[in-house]
């Protein structure tokens, strides 16, 4: 039998009532941290911490070990969601977040990202890192040490690719981040304006003029590539992301799907003895195999600002 735990230092906090909580149920189930960890997804010194008094667990280990031990969740819930808040106000003092529609600096978007991050349940930042890894093609890892400065407020410019992979560590699914890649942009351009001004160069009235400038230019960069890669044999499957960026397209030629860079495959295609419109896996090919591109591919895709550019 192992050693007894240690007392827990203060059980009149909303720390200590939890962790006396957790430990109740497991008196009554009989049950140890190992045996607890057998039911449930994580490791004995996990579960060791969330009822240790001292620190505050992400919720989806503490209705773990609450539903290992039979305990009513809502109770636990309440009791968990008040050691949170007691653990904001002792760490840092609380800065209420202004609406994701109003955020025009680096300073409210991380704000708000903090924020979001304890309304979605505080995931651990490794929890996070997992989540993201799915995603890393589209916008990269995110390093659990990397998310944690992100929670705490302790990066002062994050990129675009980082603020999408942490909403996709707080469980925010890609199609939902329209309203933060917006405030991430206004945020850009804000600091761009500032820079702008303290080297006594152009200075417009308005970071939204300038991000509003740096759309138009993005769409109208997306609409050139779809008709210089349709120019090349070759129908698009996903967003443009730059010219030097992996592109999901189909040949039209063979029907393989390929991954291409849009600058790479514009050169190739320019070199002496290269069949246009074909893959490099098809120009060897003795006939091309028209019928498949007009079967499978009848109409032009039609070019758009819409939805390309994300």
């Amino acid at each position: 039998m192992g050693r007894p735990p240690n007392p827990i230092a203060n059980t009149n906090n909303a720390t200590g009532r939890l962790a006396e909580r957790l430990r109740n149920g497991m008196a009554l189930r009989n049950l140890t941290y190992r045996q607890l960890a057998e039911s449930t997804v994580y490791h004995p010194s996990t579960l060791q911490r969330a009822a240790d008094g001292k620190t505050v667990s992400s919720w989806p280990v503490v209705e773990k070990f609450a539903l290992a031990c039979d305990l009513d969740l809502k109770e636990v819930k309440a009791l968990w969601k008040a050691a949170s808040a007691e653990r904001r106000v002792r760490r840092v003092p609380r800065v209420k977040p202004v609406g994701v529609e109003q955020i025009h600096s680096y300073t409210e978007l991380g704000i708000y990202l903090a924020d979001l991050r304890e309304r979605k349940g505080s995931p651990s930042y490794r929890l996070m890192e997992r989540r993201a890894l799915a995603h890393w093609k589209w916008f990269g890892r995110l390093p659990h040490s990397t998310a944690q400065r992100l929670g705490t407020r302790q990066i002062s410019r994050p990129t675009l690719n980082q603020t999408r992979a942490f909403l996709l560590g707080c469980n925010i699914p890609a199609d939902d981040h329209g309203d933060l890649v917006r405030a991430w942009h206004r945020a850009d351009a804000t600091y761009k304006q500032d820079q702008t001004r303290q080297t006594g160069g152009p200075r417009p009235e308005h970071a939204a003029d300038e991000y509003s400038n740096t759309r138009e230019r993005e769409i109208l960069k997306t609409v050139q590539a779809m008709k210089t890669v349709q120019a090349l044999g070759y129908v698009p499957m996903e967003a443009f992301r730059g010219q030097q960026q992996p592109w999901s397209v189909i040949c039209r030629s063979c029907g393989r799907n390929r991954r291409i860079r849009l600058d790479w495959e514009t050169k190739r295609q320019q070199q002496p003895g290269v069949k246009p419109m074909r893959c490099k896996a098809c120009e060897d090919a003795p006939t091309a195999n028209s019928a498949f591109a007009d079967d499978c591919f009848p109409h032009e895709v039609e070019v758009s600002g819409r939805g390309l550019a994300r």
